[in-house]
């Protein structure tokens, strides 16, 4: 609730972090709507996106999320964050891939992210860049997406 309180947008990642191309449509529709019920419960906003663990999307996990107005998001920056890199390490590793539109990928749990974050945000400052919030970068109507899996606006 603190972290919706201070105005950031909260997205569904799944319950149990499992393989979506292993799950069948009900298992799948489980994982997906128990978070977004519990998120919905503590900030009264319906969840909007999704980040498929392990980034894998199949089309049983695209239906489910469509059937139920929930948008699948990819990134494509990796920070590798999670492989225990440095600070620094992690924004050397962002800083030179990232551009305007990109959904970079980190983890609320790996080791240094808090030490990156600052590094990060600089970096993308110096590049003429900011961080926005997803609803601000992911067009939900009039667009078409590429073999790449990249957005672009159809007007």
């Amino acid at each position: 609730k603190e972290i919706y309180n201070r105005g950031h947008l909260i997205g569904n990642h799944s319950e149990n972090h499992r393989h979506a191309n292993v799950m069948s449509k009900e298992e799948l529709t489980k994982e997906v709507l128990s978070v977004s019920r519990k998120i919905t419960d503590i900030t009264g906003q319906e969840v909007k996106y999704f980040r498929a663990p392990f980034g894998e999307y199949n089309n049983t996990l695209m239906t489910v999320l469509e059937e139920n107005g929930i948008t699948g998001v990819q990134w494509n920056v990796d920070s590798l964050d999670w492989k225990g890199l440095s600070g620094g390490q992690i924004a050397d590793r962002i800083l030179p891939k990232v551009k305007k539109g990109s959904i970079v990928l980190c983890h609320n749990n790996s080791d240094h992210i808090l030490e990156a974050l600052p590094l990060v945000l600089m970096g993308l400052k110096n590049k003429g860049l900011k961080a926005v919030r997803m609803d601000e970068l992911v067009l939900t109507e009039n667009y078409r997406v590429d073999n790449n899996g990249t957005q672009y606006s159809t007007i």
